[in-house]
């Protein structure tokens, strides 16, 4: 059973994807307000999320697949969101906005 935030119960069936906040050194992936959104927005209000999955992570292949169903991750280099650089460049394929772009030095853009 899962407790949900209003209170009542419910039974899960089968496997259950979750997202907990943790220290840099542990983390699968990342997520980030998208530049393009965000700067098309003038800021966070309305902007989507973009969520990055690490190379070597333990994620299911089925979660953060590109739009030929592929799954996709990006190899991480640094000690933590200062300095975090992604490789390869990154290009949106959902019905948001489709930004391409680049993570390095901790600076999405």
């Amino acid at each position: 059973m899962f407790r949900q935030p209003d209170g009542t119960d419910k039974e899960i069936v089968g496997p259950v994807d979750y997202f907990i906040h943790c220290n840099f050194a542990d983390a699968h992936g990342i997520r980030f307000l998208c530049p393009n959104n965000f700067m098309k927005n003038g800021g966070e209000i309305g902007t989507h999320e973009v969520m990055i999955f690490f190379a070597g992570s333990p994620v299911p292949p089925e979660i953060g697949t590109n739009a030929e169903g592929q799954t996709v991750r990006w190899a991480k280099s640094g000690t933590g969101l200062c300095d975090l650089s992604l490789t390869p460049s990154i290009h949106e394929q959902d019905d948001q906005c489709g930004w391409h772009g680049f993570v390095t030095n901790g600076d999405a853009t």
